[in-house]
């Protein structure tokens, strides 16, 4: 009797240390393939957006290189003028130069003076161009840099509203002069985060919502501080989500988009992202009107870890935006 029971407990045991491993294994894997969506969601939008900003840097590049060849031009004239005043400085110097070489060093000056050549002040202008053309590349690239930087863990001290400012300049070819970007921005204090997940989530918002505009219209950012939180609202006046699908949207896969143009991944990794960050993302909608994504950050990383200031899993309601 006893001996049975024991072999018998001994055997469930045994099956459901096996199943418990199988079970962390799986989790094992899950965790992986996550990352590995992160990842790859990473490089769809970095692949979108290096198209984007290779566009962005065509602009001032070419006026860069326009600004570039008037130089030469300017250049080319001027060293008319300074090699003619060099001969007939050397004419006059010379004591064995006749009036003869001295009336052709003349004539030859004042010709080249009368030719049109760039005036110092346009030369002034056309450096001044160049510099904040060249200033426009070296920002683009830098917020290329920042975006990429695969950060395990370079938390750092940041200022949201910089970080929206990085993913409009980033999201400025899909939203062009069609959109109009209405700042609203509070005065935040710094708050320890991973800047460049977090400017990941404000550029899908962005794209998204450039996306769900056609035609002109408007997208209001909006940022606060509210009791221990940091919010910081997305609202445009796109076509909206329908209420069916509104509940769906933080799901893996999930897309409204044409095949081939949205990986379904976005929002649920902007999702985790935040969640990862402590806070919780939040979307109200109204088909026709517009939608409104708010994101909340706790203001201190403590916060995030004390039960009592979790907020409650964000349940996308579909309230009027």
């Amino acid at each position: 009797g006893m001996g049975a029971v024991m072999h018998l407990l001994n055997a469930m045991e045994a099956q459901l240390a096996a199943q418990t491993e199988d079970l962390a294994s799986a989790y094992k894997q899950l965790k992986a393939s996550q990352l590995q969506l992160i990842q790859s969601e990473k490089m769809a939008s970095l692949g979108q957006m290096v198209a984007g900003v290779a566009h962005e840097i065509n602009t001032p590049l070419g006026y860069v290189k326009n600004n570039i060849e008037m130089m030469e031009m300017f250049f080319e004239s001027s060293r008319a003028v300074v090699e003619a005043s060099n001969a007939l400085a050397d004419v006059l110097l010379s004591p064995a130069s006749s009036e003869q070489e001295l009336q052709l060093r003349l004539a030859t000056l004042a010709e080249l003076r009368q030719q049109p050549s760039g005036e110092a002040d346009d030369l002034v202008k056309l450096f001044a161009d160049t510099r904040f053309g060249i200033d426009q590349i070296s920002e683009l690239v830098q917020n290329l840099k920042n975006f990429s930087r695969l950060d395990r863990a370079a938390a750092a001290d940041v200022d949201l509203n910089e970080c929206l400012e990085s993913a409009v300049l980033l999201a400025r070819n899909v939203l062009k002069t069609r959109v109009e970007v209405v700042r609203q921005y509070g005065a935040l204090p710094r708050i320890s985060c991973m800047p460049s997940q977090l400017n990941q989530v404000f550029l899908n918002m962005l794209t998204n919502a450039a996306q769900a505009i056609e035609g002109p219209g408007k997208i209001l950012l909006k940022t606060e501080t509210e009791e221990s939180w940091l919010k910081v609202t997305v609202q445009d006046t796109g076509k909206g989500i329908p209420a069916d699908t509104l509940p769906r949207i933080f799901d893996p896969f999930f897309t409204t988009k044409p095949v081939g143009q949205g990986t379904g991944l976005g929002l649920s990794i902007s999702y985790q992202i935040v969640q990862q960050h402590g806070g919780d993302i939040r979307v109200t909608s109204q088909p026709g009107k517009g939608t409104r994504f708010t994101v909340r950050l706790p203001l201190t990383p403590q916060a995030a870890q004390a039960p009592g200031n979790r907020p409650p899993p964000a349940a996308p309601q579909g309230e009027a935006a």
